[in-house]
């Protein structure tokens, strides 16, 4: 039995196992790698579960733990494991609680008129194939993109694609088909220098880029690509479901934990 179940490498789910962690709450906080594990709190009221976790096995394991909250603080483009966790709390009758996530950059910055955005990973790639087939790509969708990257004409010569320092990431490139010359493994957020000087040495002339916001570095990677006259095309961040700010949550857990 445990309290509480989190979901979430993000940075709103580190500050929720924090809380967890100075206030003796047993829980149990689900991330998806390695790299998510090692940024959260040791302690012995905490127990870390890494790895994906399919809905049957995130049944049994609601089923086991009959935890009195979750909550879903996953990234906000991963609205698939969201969905299975509303499903399975839904099931079993269980007090879900998820984390809003408001607009973190104004949209005069990402409505701007150079670049353009997209709803989908598949709208930008057909946008991608209808243009110029020489160009040379710079991607900073991360490793969980690189198997829909491969349908970019050409990709294995013109797709660069950076991703996180670490194995399960490099794996997923690699198995794509990606070859090692063009995987740049580095943990940001980066400066705009460091930006630039990668777009300079991969020559790229278009950039892929998440709406990740400002603690994400995306200031300063729309500003070199700006500098480089680079063609800037945008994931849109998927809608927020309705949710609480992290100061909301804490409050009901304390409610709910009495």
């Amino acid at each position: 039995m445990t309290d509480i179940i989190l979901f979430g490498g993000t940075a709103e789910g580190r500050r929720l196992a924090d809380f967890l962690a100075d206030e003796h709450i047993d829980s149990i906080i689900c991330v998806v790698s390695e790299y998510g594990r090692s940024l959260l709190p040791i302690c012995e009221n905490i127990c870390i579960r890494c790895g994906k976790l399919p809905k049957e096995e995130m049944f049994d394991l609601f089923i086991k733990e009959r935890p009195k909250l979750v909550i879903d603080a996953t990234h906000p483009y991963a609205s698939h494991i969201s969905g299975t966790i509303t499903d399975v709390c839904k099931e079993l009758s269980i007090k879900q609680l998820a984390v809003h996530r408001a607009a973190v950059l104004p949209r005069s910055i990402t409505n701007a008129d150079d670049i353009t955005s997209f709803d989908t990973i598949d709208e930008m790639i057909d946008y991608i194939n209808g243009q110029d087939v020489n160009c040379t790509i710079f991607s900073s969708l991360g490793a969980k993109s690189c198997s829909s990257l491969t349908k970019i004409k050409g990709y294995k010569e013109r797709v660069y694609t950076r991703i996180l320092p670490v194995e399960d990431s490099l794996r997923e490139a690699l198995s794509a088909g990606f070859s090692p010359k063009h995987i740049i493994c580095m943990h940001g957020p980066f400066s705009k220098n460091i930006n630039r000087a990668m777009f300079e040495e991969t020559n790229a002339s278009t950039l892929l880029t998440k709406e990740s916001g400002v603690a994400g570095g995306f200031i300063e990677k729309i500003e070199a690509a700006r500098e480089l006259g680079m063609n800037i095309l945008l994931l849109k961040r998927p809608l927020s479901i309705e949710g609480l700010s992290i100061d909301e949550i804490i409050k009901e857990i304390r409610r709910i934990l009495g």
